[in-house]
C-alpha cells in the first residue's frame, strides 16, 4: 500500500478553516508495480484475462476542498468534498454461456462529500 496525503489549513476566521487537499496512492502486488507495472498477457482464458486486468492498479489521484468549523466543545464540524481524477475501471463479465462474452465496464463515482465531529490539533 502506498498513501499521500496533503492538505492545508488555511484561516477563513476566528473558527472557520479552509482546508484544501491532495490524497493520492493505491494498494499494489509488489513494490515493483508501484513503478513499473508487468504488462498484461493474455491467456486465452476469457475469465482469467479479465481478472489479470482488474488486478492491475494505478496510483490514483483526488483532490478536494473542506472546511472546519470550531465548536464550543472542543472539536470541529466538518465537510470535505473529494474529485477522483482518475477512476478506476473494473471489468465485469457478461454473456458467459455464449461463443462471443463481452465485458461491461464499473467506474467509481469521482465525487464524495463527508461529513464529521473531529478533534481539533
Amino acid at each position: 500500500m502506498v498513501v499521500l496525503n496533503l492538505e492545508a489549513r488555511v484561516p477563513v476566521t476566528r473558527n472557520l478553516q479552509a482546508v484544501p487537499f491532495y490524497d493520492g496512492g493505491n494498494v499494489y502486488r509488489s513494490i515493483s508495480d508501484v513503478f513499473h507495472p508487468k504488462p498484461i498477457i493474455p491467456t486465452g482464458n476469457f475469465i482469467d484475462d479479465v481478472n489479470a486486468q482488474n488486478l492491475r492498479m494505478h496510483w490514483t489521484n483526488t483532490i478536494g476542498m473542506g472546511f472546519r468549523l470550531k465548536t464550543p466543545f472542543g472539536g470541529a464540524l466538518a465537510v470535505d468534498y473529494g474529485f477522483l481524477l482518475n477512476p478506476p475501471e473494473f471489468l465485469i463479465p457478461q454473456n458467459l454461456n455464449t461463443n462471443s462474452p463481452t465485458t461491461a465496464i464499473f467506474r467509481l463515482h469521482q465525487g464524495q462529500i463527508q461529513f464529521r465531529f473531529t478533534q481539533t490539533f
